[in-house]
């Protein structure tokens, strides 16, 4: 199996916008985008 290369979070929050998510809430360290269409959010931790 290939093994998964960390990204900072600030580039996956760039591509999940231009893809068309928005920013439903943010607590803490984690930021919850969500989409219509999409049941549900995807949750991005803030590192």
């Amino acid at each position: 199996m290939p093994r998964i290369t960390p990204i900072p979070y600030r580039k996956l929050v760039r591509v999940l916008e231009l893809e068309g998510f928005v920013v439903a809430r943010q607590r803490g360290d984690h930021m919850a985008f969500t989409k219509p269409g999409i049941q549900h959010p995807v949750v991005v931790p803030r590192l």
